[in-house]
């Protein structure tokens, strides 16, 4: 958008990307919560 002349206010920018990672260290730490219980991968 900036190329095209238009601002793009910078909270469109960083609210998904904050939101981006938040999802992503619950994904790791949701997996490396199941390494850690044997037979978790089982229950699948």
């Amino acid at each position: 958008m900036e190329g095209m002349q238009q601002h793009v206010p910078k909270g469109y920018i960083y609210l998904p990307m904050g939101f981006a990672l938040l999802v992503e260290l619950l994904q790791m730490r949701t997996f490396s919560k199941r390494k850690q219980v044997p037979g978790a991968d089982d229950a699948e």
